[in-house]
């Protein structure tokens, strides 16, 4: 629970009985994985979504990766893929900025 940075059991339980409905040979987006937060989509939109400094190497090489995924989208011309990662880029840029 505190490592998702849930107040309640109830809302982890929530996020851990959710699944990822699409084909992982259709999506880059990695699975659920609550012994990171850093690398679960859900935990990163979420606005009770709390996190500490012991994350900032996680969240750092999580932003690195959206970057890739933004260049491939592009080059690919996947447009939504492109907003849908730039968008968790920007949340993972804020969660940092407000670790400083």
């Amino acid at each position: 629970m505190a490592a998702l940075g849930h107040r309640t059991p109830n809302m982890s339980i929530i996020y851990a009985s959710l699944s990822n409905p699409l084909s992982t040979s259709s999506t880059k987006t990695p699975s659920i994985d609550t012994s990171d937060p850093s690398k679960c989509d859900l935990v990163l939109t979420c606005s009770k979504f709390l996190t500490t400094s012991d994350y900032t190497p996680r969240l750092r090489a999580r932003l690195a990766v959206e970057q890739q995924l933004i260049d491939d989208a592009t080059e690919r011309g996947w447009q939504r893929e492109v907003e849908r990662h730039t968008a968790t880029q920007r949340r993972i840029e804020q969660l940092l900025s407000d670790l400083c």
